[in-house]
């Protein structure tokens, strides 16, 4: 079962720029990073049964998560990665790092939308044991 509708998505937002097609797109990967995010609280427990402020927030989260997702036009932390390098005209622009990509929680942290923060801190999702 979805977490979020397509008509709740929009009543939330007010965003009528996002079709749904392109909303079931995003609103798979987004589910995945909030249940990351709460260590898939909803997954064991029943959403539409819990307290109605802690739902409201996650769904509002979620929907701020597929917005991200939406306005971005990527699902993935290596899409929006800024490019290694560039050229315009003669120049030639490199961003190099020592640093590998090690495929780490900080790289997940890319793909968050700030603003599932605000929804989600109090709510007690984002402390759900040690990650």
């Amino acid at each position: 079962m979805a977490y979020l509708t397509f008509a709740e998505y929009q009543e939330i937002t007010d965003d009528t720029s996002l079709s749904e097609t392109d909303f079931n797109k995003y609103l798979k990967k987004a589910s995945a990073v909030l249940d990351w995010l709460t260590c898939r609280f909803y997954l064991m427990n029943d959403l539409e049964t819990d307290y109605e402020m802690r739902k409201n927030a996650f769904k509002d989260a979620l929907a701020e998560q597929v917005r991200f997702f939406g306005d971005a036009g990527v699902m993935t932390a290596s899409d929006m990665e800024e490019p290694d390098s560039f050229n315009i005209g003669g120049t030639s622009v490199s961003n190099s790092s020592n640093n590998a990509n090690t495929g780490t929680n900080s790289d997940l942290k890319k793909e968050v939308c700030p603003d599932v923060y605000i929804y989600l801190e109090g709510t007690g999702l984002l402390n759900r044991g040690v990650k």
